[in-house]
């Protein structure tokens, strides 16, 4: 069976995947999520990082939410989304 994920987060496209074990055991997981490649969406502006920032710090400034973080991560193709704050003055660009 396959299951989506509901909401606003960043597997709400993952989709939820079964693997059955031989002893008859099923084993839920999330499919791999990429990067998307394309960059389609619009930049809303650029926003330096302060010390102390954290990802989901960055994401409540520009969107008011903070577990919107990946969408920053994902426009600055950081697979981790703590590197987008380890230095203090670095601008990234906050897609809208």
């Amino acid at each position: 069976m396959v299951q989506k994920i509901n909401g606003n987060s960043r597997y709400s496209d993952s989709k939820i995947l079964t693997y059955n074990e031989k002893k008859g055991v099923k084993i839920q997981y999330l499919s791999r999520r990429f990067i998307p490649a394309d960059s389609t969406q619009t930049a809303l502006k650029v926003q330096e990082v302060q010390t102390g920032d954290r990802p989901d710090l960055l994401a409540y400034r520009a969107y008011g939410d903070s577990l919107a973080y990946y969408r920053i991560a994902d426009y600055n193709l950081a697979m981790n989304p703590f590197t987008l704050t380890t230095l203090p003055g670095r601008l990234l660009v906050v897609p809208g």
